[in-house]
């Protein structure tokens, strides 16, 4: 992968999880295509390989569609105490 294309799918990555947080009803590939002009086999394989991101449900509308949403991590949260 090109420095270029690992740039483009972090920017993408950081996008998709601005627009999930900004909607807590979540949102399809198509909408989230449509919203960053990328195309949603791109974004389906970011959802499906970076963290915090899950199928929330599914619509029947014309076919069965998965309704992507983001977790929403507390900015003070704890790190984990090692293990004696």
């Amino acid at each position: 992968m090109s420095t270029e294309s690992i740039r483009r799918r972090i920017a993408t990555t950081i996008a998709i999880r601005e627009i999930l947080l900004k909607h807590p009803d979540g949102m399809t590939t198509a909408q989230l295509s449509g919203k960053l002009n990328t195309s949603a086999e791109y974004i389906k394989n970011i959802l499906h390989s970076e963290y915090g991101f899950y199928i929330d449900r599914y619509m029947t509308s014309p076919r069965l569609t998965a309704v992507w949403c983001c977790v929403e991590v507390p900015e003070n949260c704890p790190l984990p105490e090692k293990k004696q």
